[in-house]
């Protein structure tokens, strides 16, 4: 049966015929001991990749990427526009182009892929020749394919791609291996589906080339996306058992424990087999460990240094030190411990009401804590919630660790009683220059003000939230104030003023802090309108006090107009000394002017108390006429103006 299986291996392409063949000869249960060889013969094919064509890229590639060279393919590159018949591209997505789909990604959702349009005539659309591989040994190739259609959105039904793989040996050109994928068929979203054989490289031969057939012809259809041509070298099932460890958890042991790999090859798959055992920190980058070339590996006094992750080689006689030749196992990671005390950590000194909460720094497997009244606990985290002074004492923690590691610790823990007060009071208004004095005095403490203060008290005047932390030891309490501020509020209504009838005249006691207002006559609006003559006051009030005043007010019967005199005589006497006007009403506002005969302003004022008294810069004005320009507002707000002459008389 053995010599059946040789030849089984060295004429793949016939593979289907005779694989159907063993098929039959396992059912009828021939010669059921060499069957089970070939069984398993391609049961590991994993691990790292031998060859791997991604076509490049990554997520910062740019959309499209290099034409392939000229000995992989006849078709022609497309490095933008439309992929026609017998044309391909190397792209990171399938479209937008044509009725494709327009955001296919690539098998490993960041690269790039090759686009194919397949020719009118069917044919081969890529080749290529993989060297270094292992002679006589098995490999499996695979490959990633995508149909570019959509599944039912055609009038006409397109033609589906259709592939065929063919591995021949670079030194014979003799087929090692062929593989038909059939018909692609298309879905409803892009999906990747995965091809592949297995194959064994004849015996003095380390290079096959591998041909990638079209078996459609072109034109409505037969559109394909290619990805992740895969060449991966197979072995034998390698299971490794981890003897020693604690609890033969498989991880983890203590230190000076006697710790054995204990390996389990798969048999029928090498001759002559030859192993090495191998360490890695990481699980990344391997070394070979002298020596450990045997089926099992033992570590007779285990140390911390011998924490990491350890696999097992695997080849023919002679190939065991060969990248390409050989397979590895999976990792097995293995932790040796070594803990030693102290390995309870948490406070040690905490308030009354405050929670205790020890935890061990050391991961365990079980717990025992033992507490100062006797109790105990089996929780990885000790805890009491709101401690009283009671619990103060020796805390004891008896752990086993995951790798079985006996260790005990004890800590001390004081519960301090919690004597702090602290009360800064209900919150509070200060009005004008009032300040408060915030006290938060406790004895041996300290204290934290949101002010950045560390006295014990301070004087606040401004608005604002006053916050404290009281502080003794492990004790700590803390307290708010929000303070409010305002200022007493002013009123003023104005002199005592003469108004005219029919005109309208108001008192205004708004005052921006005030919060009530109170006339004579209970009115509690900011302003009022004063329609007769009388005394009028008003209240003005908020939180911090209350201002008053008052105004008498005579509404009288008014020209309708200021009246201006046409002369005067500013001798001193007392009669007649200025020009100025006649006051028959109340104004709001008044300005006048006085030039002389070219023109030139001689005498301003906006007092109409304050007239002139014909003198031009202290000297004595000339006889003469004059010109007046006044302009005046009344208390309803309307706004007057006037001009005339006076005449000065000496």
């Amino acid at each position: 049966m053995i010599f059946l299986l040789d030849f089984l291996f060295s004429n793949v392409h016939k593979r289907v015929t005779l694989i159907k063949y063993l098929q039959y000869l396992i059912v009828v249960g021939c010669v059921m001991g060499n069957i089970y060889t070939f069984q398993n013969a391609w049961s590991q094919c994993k691990g790292s990749p031998i060859f791997q064509e991604t076509f490049g890229g990554n997520a910062s590639s740019p959309e499209v990427g290099p034409a392939l060279p000229a000995s992989v393919t006849s078709y022609t590159y497309v490095s933008q526009g439309n992929i026609n018949d017998g044309q391909y591209s190397i792209k990171k997505t399938t479209g937008p182009m044509y009725n494709w789909f327009a955001n296919g990604k690539d098998h490993t959702g960041d690269g790039y892929m090759m686009i194919v349009n397949a020719s009118y005539e069917p044919g081969k659309f890529y080749e290529k020749e993989i060297d270094g591989l292992c002679q006589g040994s098995k490999f499996y190739f695979s490959a990633w394919i995508a149909n570019l259609l959509p599944k039912n959105q055609y009038t006409q039904t397109p033609l589906d791609p259709a592939v065929r793989f063919v591995i021949r040996s670079a030194k014979t050109g003799d087929t090692l291996a062929e593989y038909a994928t059939g018909n692609i068929p298309r879905y409803d979203v892009f999906t990747w589906t995965e091809y592949g054989m297995p194959f064994t490289l004849p015996a003095g031969e380390n290079s096959l080339i591998l041909t990638i057939y079209n078996d459609n012809p072109g034109g409505n259809g037969n559109d394909l996306a290619l990805d992740d041509i895969t060449f991966t070298l197979c072995g034998p099932a390698i299971d490794i058992q981890t003897l020693g460890s604690f609890e033969n958890n498989g991880s983890y042991a203590c230190i000076h424990d006697t710790i054995t790999l204990q390996a389990n090859v798969q048999p029928g798959y090498y001759l002559h087999p030859s192993y090495q055992w191998q360490f890695s920190l990481d699980g990344q980058q391997w070394t070979d460990i002298s020596g450990a070339n045997q089926l099992n590996f033992s570590i007779a006094d285990a140390q911390p240094s011998d924490s990491g992750w350890y696999r097992l080689l695997v080849a023919e006689r002679g190939n065991i030190a060969s990248p390409n030749c050989r397979v590895a196992s999976s990792a097995v990671p293995l932790f040796i411990e070594h803990p030693s005390p102290p390995i309870i950590q948490g406070k040690t000194l905490v308030c009354e009401q405050d929670s205790i909460m020890l935890s061990s720094r050391v991961v365990g497997r079980y717990y025992l804590w033992s507490t100062p009244s006797g109790a105990i606990s089996h929780d990885s985290i000790f805890s009491i919630a709101h401690a009283s002074v009671s619990a103060s004492g020796n805390y004891t923690l008896q752990l086993t660790t995951r790798g079985g590691c006996q260790i005990t610790d004890q800590t001390s823990v004081q519960v301090q009683p919690n004597t702090l007060q602290v009360e800064l009071g209900k919150d509070t208004l200060l009005c004008n220059n009032d300040s408060l004095l915030l006290n938060a005095y406790n004895p041996q403490a300290s204290y934290l003000w949101n002010t950045g203060s560390s006295a014990p008290s301070i004087w606040v005047k401004q608005a604002g939230k006053y916050q404290v932390k009281v502080s003794s030891g492990a004790c700590s309490v803390q307290d708010s104030i929000q303070i409010a501020h305002q200022f007493s509020p002013h009123v003023f209504l104005g002199s005592d003023t003469v108004a005219c009838v029919g005109d309208t005249f108001s008192l205004n006691a708004y005052s921006p802090v005030a919060t009530s207002y109170k006339w004579q006559d209970g009115s509690d609006s900011a302003q009022r309108t004063i329609y007769q003559t009388g005394l009028y006051w008003v209240d003005v009030s908020n939180a911090c006090g209350t201002a008053r005043d008052s105004i008498e007010v005579q509404l009288i019967n008014c020209a309708p107009e200021l009246l201006m005199p046409n002369a005067f005589t500013p001798n001193g006497d007392g009669v007649n000394d200025l020009f100025r006007p006649k006051p028959t009403f109340a104004l709001r506002a008044f300005s006048m002017q006085i030039f002389d005969r070219w023109g030139k302003e001689i005498f301003q004022t906006t007092n109409p108390q304050l007239g002139w008294d014909g003198n031009i810069h202290g000297h004595l004005a000339p006889m003469g006429t004059y010109v007046w320009y006044i302009k005046y507002q009344k208390q309803n707000g309307k706004t007057f103006q006037a001009k005339g002459t006076v005449l000065l008389i000496r």
